[in-house]
């Protein structure tokens, strides 16, 4: 992700850390929803106007999946869509049949 981030060669170091820690949020959030023998999948993609970070797994326990509020500083979990959506411009959550992926949107500049 760093060599992707760095060949955009315009994201500044600040958006490029908000960047990077969503996508650690959001690939730890898919790790820790799927079985151990589950694939996670995930993207980065740019276009002149944005970045977006991508992680896909299979939801295989029907859990819901929705943008929350921070959790109280003492919780052991339940920031990672939480973040994302305070250090991204969007956050895009699609389930498909057994699947779930959530997309995070970065304007660029």
């Amino acid at each position: 992700m760093v060599e992707w981030l760095t060949a955009l060669g315009d994201v500044s170091s600040v958006r490029g850390n908000d960047v990077m820690l969503v996508f650690v949020e959001l690939l730890a959030n898919a790790i820790e929803a799927s079985r151990s023998s589950d694939a996670v999948a995930y993207s980065f993609s740019s276009t002149p106007t944005e970045l977006v970070v991508r992680v896909e797994n299979p939801n295989p326990f029907g859990q819901s999946v929705e943008v929350h509020t921070m959790p109280d500083p003492t919780a052991e979990g339940g920031r990672g869509l939480a973040l994302a959506q305070q250090l991204s411009d969007r956050v895009d959550i699609d389930r498909m049949g057994g699947l779930v992926s959530i997309s995070a949107h970065f304007r660029r500049g």
